[in-house]
């Protein structure tokens, strides 16, 4: 999951990452093979859609608490 992130400091972006993957189901997954090969087509969509919205959220979540952080 790729996104431009040229201008958030390093605490931020860990910020989001690690929210982001709170949000989603544990899987075990070694190799990039593992994960296409043992998903059925749906699975694959229902798991892109979850990491969407899982990063939507910590995004929007972060910054808003970066934004509280600047009010104080």
């Amino acid at each position: 999951y790729e996104i431009v992130v040229s201008d958030w400091s390093s605490d931020v972006c860990s910020s989001d990452l690690c929210v982001a993957l709170n949000r989603l189901p544990p899987r075990y997954i070694r190799h990039d093979v593992d994960f296409s090969f043992y998903l059925t087509e749906r699975e694959r969509s229902e798991n892109e859609q979850a990491i969407t919205e899982a990063v939507d959220f910590a995004f929007q979540f972060v910054q808003a608490k970066v934004a509280m952080r600047a009010r104080r």
